[in-house]
C-alpha cells in the first residue's frame, strides 16, 4: 500500500491504482479553482497518519479524468469516493473536515 497520500492520478492509471488492488483505496477528485480541495489536499498526510496507513489515498484532478468523473457521477469538488477490492463502497460529496472523511472512511455507509 501507497502511504503517501500525495499521488495524483489519471484515468489511464485510476484502474491500476483504485479497481485493481485488493484492498481500500480513497479517492478525493479535485478541481484547480476549488479552495476547499486545496485544503484537503494538503491534509491528506494528516489523514493517512490517522488511518495508520491501513488504505491508500490519492488524487485524481476532474479535468485530467472526464470519462472517470461520469462514470462514477462526480458532479462536484471536493469528492471524496472509497473504493474497496474495485468497487465503491462509499461517498462523501461537498467540502468535509477531516473528521468526517476519517469517519467514513474507517466505517463507510453503503452506497445508495
Amino acid at each position: 500500500m501507497n502511504c503517501q497520500p500525495s499521488e495524483i492520478i489519471d484515468e489511464r492509471s485510476f484502474p491500476s491504482r483504485v479497481l485493481e488492488p485488493p484492498h481500500a483505496t480513497l479517492v478525493l477528485f479535485t478541481a484547480r479553482d476549488c479552495l476547499p480541495c486545496g485544503f484537503l489536499a494538503r491534509r491528506l498526510p494528516a489523514l493517512a497518519a490517522d488511518l495508520s496507513c491501513a488504505i491508500d489515498i490519492v488524487r485524481c484532478p476532474v479535468d485530467a479524468s472526464p470519462r472517470t468523473v461520469h462514470r462514477y457521477s462526480v458532479a462536484q469538488t471536493p469528492t471524496f469516493l472509497l473504493f474497496m477490492a474495485g468497487g465503491l463502497v462509499a461517498s462523501r460529496v461537498g467540502p468535509a473536515s477531516l473528521d468526517a472523511v476519517t469517519l467514513a472512511a474507517r466505517s463507510p455507509a453503503p452506497v445508495v
